[in-house]
């Protein structure tokens, strides 16, 4: 790929090995932060989204550049896997499976070094789909499901984010079912429990949605006709 950089002896083979393997375990340690960064947010920032894009804080700052490494850092990954090397494809290998023993062996599967889909599966696992079925029939049957929220998400890609992004809203206590979920309409639609206030669960429904790192708004009761 890189013209410049031809391994022409033994020596610089095994050095450019070695960059690999490091390589790989740097990219699991950059997921690893960005799962912490996840952790570690608070669940309602300070100030609108767009002052902390114009005039972002340290937090702020530090989330962009973090995220900026780890998306070079996959698409450097992805270059190195496409160099038709046997020994490098395993070192590479080598590298992100010892980074995942080190940083992330006790983290959800989901998420990898590559550039899709690096929300991953920072939600916990959802209950069981069968058991949610009922719940929701059941509580149906008793009148207790209320209001439909509707949010639009933004970046959703492909089927695993609609996934990710499901099974993070269904496990929130106040949603009786997910009505719909999709990536090309960029929004999921979820009944309420109807024990809980619609702005309270809407807020917490987005709430759940952005900390699996998409990005959620609630779509105004006056809007939800005109998107029918």
């Amino acid at each position: 790929i890189f013209r410049g950089w031809e391994l022409t002896d033994r020596t610089k083979f095994v050095m450019a090995a070695i960059g690999t393997v490091l390589a790989g375990m740097f990219a699991e340690f950059l997921i690893s932060m960005r799962r912490w960064e996840v952790w570690k947010r608070p669940s309602k920032p300070a100030g609108s989204r767009l002052r902390r894009m114009l005039w972002p804080d340290w937090r702020t700052a530090a989330v962009l550049v973090l995220y900026a490494a780890t998306r070079s850092m996959g698409y450097w990954v992805m270059l190195i896997s496409m160099m038709y090397s046997v020994e490098m494809f395993m070192a590479l290998i080598a590298g992100l499976t010892i980074g995942h023993a080190v940083f992330n062996l006790d983290a959800a599967p989901g998420e990898d070094a590559t550039p899709c889909c690096q929300a991953g599966s920072a939600a916990k696992p959802s209950r069981n789909p069968a058991r949610s079925v009922r719940s929701a029939v059941e509580m149906r049957d008793r009148g207790e499901s209320g209001n439909t929220v509707v949010l639009k998400v933004e970046g959703m890609t492909c089927g695993a984010c609609e996934t990710t992004v499901s099974n993070a809203v269904s496990a929130r206590p106040e949603v009786v079912s997910v009505s719909s979920c999709s990536h090309v309409k960029g929004e999921v639609e979820v009944v309420l429990s109807s024990h809980v206030p619609e702005h309270t669960g809407a807020e917490n429904v987005r709430q759940a949605v952005e900390q699996v790192g998409f990005v959620a708004t609630v779509v105004p009761a006056t809007a939800k006709s005109s998107l029918v």
